[in-house]
């Protein structure tokens, strides 16, 4: 699985706002924070394409925030979240070719 695919499937793990969280990782409901939805959908923290969708995600981060997901993910709606995710994800669509929408329900 390459950045993008694992964008792809991190955002679908969030895409319903009931399945999106703050303040935390995953809370006790099994909803996930955006950091988290990346790991879960990349296996692990060492793996590259871990590491290659953080940096994707945190360069589409708006300069007024620190450069950090949680941080993102902790001060913005929902939909700011959703849209980082898009934001990035269509920056790794080959030559600029938009991303059907039932891309994101492949999860």
């Amino acid at each position: 699985m390459g950045v993008r695919e694992v964008l792809v499937a991190a955002r679908a793990l969030i895409a319903d706002p009931e399945r999106w969280c703050q303040g935390t990782g995953r809370d006790a409901y099994g909803r996930r924070c955006m950091h988290q939805a990346i790991y879960d959908a990349a296996g692990h923290r060492q793996s590259p394409v871990f590491r290659a969708a953080c940096k994707a995600i945190i360069m589409e981060i708006p300069t007024r925030f620190p450069p950090v997901i949680a941080a993102f993910n902790d001060t913005s709606p929902h939909f700011a979240v959703i849209a980082l995710f898009d934001t990035a994800i269509a920056k790794l669509s080959p030559a600029g070719v938009p991303v059907a929408d039932h891309e994101y329900a492949l999860v």
